[in-house]
């Protein structure tokens, strides 16, 4: 027995540093005389080491050029994003809703080709990493060639902390904030807040004046709720 005291009380030291006892954690100079009393009433059975819980993917934002027109090329871009709400660039696995509007490459390149009339496509992106896929879509206008697009006047800042507490107000399930303010985060073509439930994202995509949620309602797939003025600006309220 003393020498397996010995032994742990050595890798306590020397090894971890320290040790976390009834959930308080020694510094290796305690650690190291916590078994030196073969006396004493401390037992193996009260030392727990602590554990980091390991990351995983929580969801996928995917973000296309657009609009096109007839016979441009344009890219689709995905960024993971992950439970402790960190996120990195990704190359997912690329398809196209119709390879008749626009195609999509392995590199995420996508190709417009020719139509009639404007024209819509979706570009699917699916991403897996430590036995979780997740998968979400990017849309891509295409107009014929020579038809000009009219651009969507951006949200203000303003408008889309409106929404946000509109949201959180209405829906405090799906977007508790706890006991503080949740923050605006800004990456890309994306405006959003991560709610510490579940992975819970609401957000915009900032081109297009799209709604957008990731949590579990949808499997962590990022789905478009419509565009702001037409769908939410009425029930919420914001201008």
């Amino acid at each position: 027995m003393h020498k397996l005291k010995s032994i742990v009380r050595c890798l306590a030291a020397t090894v971890l540093g320290g040790a976390v006892l009834g959930g308080a954690f020694l510094p290796a100079a305690q650690a190291g005389n916590l078994f030196a009393d073969d006396n004493s009433n401390t037992s193996l059975n009260n030392l727990a080491l602590t554990t980091v819980p390991a990351v995983t993917l929580s969801g996928l934002l995917i973000n296309c050029t657009s609009p096109l027109t007839s016979g441009g090329t344009g890219n689709c871009r995905a960024s993971a994003l992950y439970s402790d709400n960190g996120r990195k660039v990704v190359t997912p696995f690329w398809s196209s809703s119709d390879a008749s509007i626009a195609t999509v490459d392995a590199s995420g390149k996508v190709t417009a080709h020719s139509v009639t009339s404007k024209s819509t496509v979706f570009i699917t992106g699916s991403y897996a990493e430590g036995g979780v896929i997740k998968t979400s879509l990017g849309a891509v206008t295409v107009n014929p060639d020579g038809v000009p697009d009219v651009s969507v006047p951006p949200l203000s800042s303003a408008t889309m902390a409106c929404f946000f507490a509109w949201a959180e107000t209405q829906y405090p399930e799906l977007f508790p904030t706890g006991t503080g303010k949740v923050p605006t985060v800004t990456f890309g073509p994306y405006a959003y807040r991560n709610y510490p439930i579940d992975y819970t994202y609401l957000g915009f995509e900032t081109l297009t004046n799209t709604v957008i949620y990731i949590g579990p309602f949808s499997g962590g797939t990022l789905l478009q709720l419509g565009e702001f003025s037409n769908v939410w600006a009425k029930p919420s309220g914001c201008k």
